[in-house]
């Protein structure tokens, strides 16, 4: 079995996978999940028949390009983030890092962006006719940071009003995609939610499954704190295996594989061979003397 290091870009790559099942697992634990389907779902029938027919155009444009792409690859050449000859308008991330967060086929082809992050008002007092209406320009007040004063609401905030964020686990196709922040560079308060494009959510029900984002989400933090620390000394990926066999999981395929690899010896090739040593004259004594020893049988004792 190969020895394969536990690299920091390896750590940083596990640790990421290991945030995402504990996200999975909290959001569903929570009800979360389901929540966020329903929305999903919601938005995508009512966007109708158009929308279904972009995203079917957009994949069969997907399969189409990355076929034409893999055909001329050989052709292609690649500096930096650029693919020189291709008819794509590719541009990879500057980076040798893994690419954790989106499907490469989709980074690389796909001609739609898709939803990572869904940011959400959430109100039960809102009307339930508002419910999964879209909402642009929402602020709540917030005191500036360097004017001292008290900054008023938008027109489109209401008295009531939360602001939640979801990461997605695996990214979504929606008609919009939503934008939004917790903080402000302008604002004196650690929490200060702003939406550029986010969804209303006034149905009670939901409202109660929304609330427990940041539950599920600190509990997440903690578990990955505390994955940090038992991961972080740990210098190979047999080790941690070894502690912790539930990890397999998060370990890219690849390193797996090359842990499972043979050991090869390492040949050491002499720089110089013995009958490199031999002088003229130290050649034809030693040709006589194994001619020699050829004759007479060579020594039997």
């Amino acid at each position: 079995m190969a020895s394969v290091r536990m690299t920091n870009e390896l750590r940083e790559l596990i640790t990421h996978n290991y945030r995402k099942q504990c996200q999975a697992a909290f959001d569903k634990d929570f009800d979360v999940e389901s929540t966020m389907r329903k929305i999903v779902e919601d938005r995508q029938r009512k966007a109708g028949e158009d929308f279904r027919s972009l995203l079917n155009s957009a994949r069969d444009f997907q399969q189409k390009l990355m076929k034409h792409e893999q055909a001329y690859e050989p052709i292609f050449t690649k500096r930096y983030s650029n693919t020189y000859g291709s008819l794509s308008r590719i541009h990879e991330p500057y980076s040798s890092s893994p690419i954790t967060h989106l499907n490469e086929i989709d980074k690389q082809y796909y001609p739609l962006k898709k939803l990572e992050k869904m940011h959400i008002v959430c109100n039960r007092n809102r009307p339930m006719s508002q419910n999964f209406d879209y909402i642009q320009d929402w602020r709540g007040s917030y005191k500036g940071r360097w004017d001292d004063k008290i900054n008023p609401p938008t027109d489109t905030w209401q008295e009531g009003d939360l602001y939640f964020m979801h990461t997605f686990e695996t990214p979504v196709d929606f008609p919009v995609i939503t934008h939004g922040d917790d903080a402000s560079y302008d604002s004196t308060e650690d929490f200060a939610p702003s939406l550029t494009v986010g969804l209303v959510v006034s149905d009670p029900d939901m409202c109660d499954k929304l609330e427990q984002i940041p539950m599920a989400k600190q509990k997440t933090s903690d578990m990955v704190a505390k994955f940090k620390d038992f991961i972080d000394p740990i210098t190979t990926l047999k080790k941690f295996l070894d502690d912790f066999p539930g990890g397999r999981s998060l370990v890219p395929t690849e390193k797996l594989q090359a842990m499972a690899a043979p050991v090869k010896k390492r040949e050491v090739k002499a720089k110089v061979q013995p009958k490199d040593l031999l002088t003229p004259t130290m050649k034809q004594e030693f040709n006589e003397v194994m001619l020699e020893s050829s004759l007479l049988g060579g020594n039997n004792d």
